[in-house]
């Protein structure tokens, strides 16, 4: 259960940055499943990711990764 728009709006942003982030060439894979009572979404890719001392940080409002490669949500 949620708010359609925001749901909508973060699979928008996902897969997005996945596309945006994955090298030419590069592979993006969109996954929904059930498990249980639970609807669990995936999205990987095999771009760069991002490094271990900002992972955390990129649950913060407006945090960017500054690398430059490209512009994302």
């Amino acid at each position: 259960m949620g708010n359609a728009f925001m749901l909508r709006e973060m699979l928008s942003n996902l897969i997005d940055n996945a596309l945006r982030y994955t090298p030419q060439g590069g592979e993006v894979t969109v996954v929904l499943s059930k498990q249980d009572a639970h609807v669990v979404l995936e999205v990987m890719d095999n771009g760069s990711g991002i490094a271990p001392e900002e992972r955390e940080l990129v649950f913060n409002r407006f945090y960017r990764v500054e690398d430059g490669a490209a512009e994302g949500c």
